[in-house]
């Protein structure tokens, strides 16, 4: 069995704002047991600008988390962590 959590460090109550240190410290807790255990722990982020991605990115990685980065509605899988310009482009 595996998890994934969404919005662990970013966007309890407003998207990507981050979240109460008390909130994902309890969080880390509770999912650094599945790790401990051998599960993986995959974290959806809802993110968009590279240096917010990065810092998260490192943040979940120390963790011992999978950390994957995706648009908020779900409706398209990124490669890679930034959203696809093309794709916003087109949008308008």
């Amino acid at each position: 069995m595996d998890w994934a959590p969404e919005d662990l460090l970013f966007g309890d109550d407003v998207n990507k704002q981050p979240n109460e240190p008390k909130s994902i410290a309890s969080n880390v807790v509770r999912l650094k047991l599945l790790t401990a255990d051998g599960k993986p722990v995959f974290v959806v982020e809802y993110l968009d600008a590279p240096q917010e991605i990065e810092r998260a990115r490192r943040r979940l990685e120390r963790y011992g988390f999978i950390p994957y980065f995706a648009d908020r509605p779900l409706d398209s899988m990124r490669i890679g962590d930034l959203p696809d310009p093309n794709r916003e482009a087109a949008k308008k």
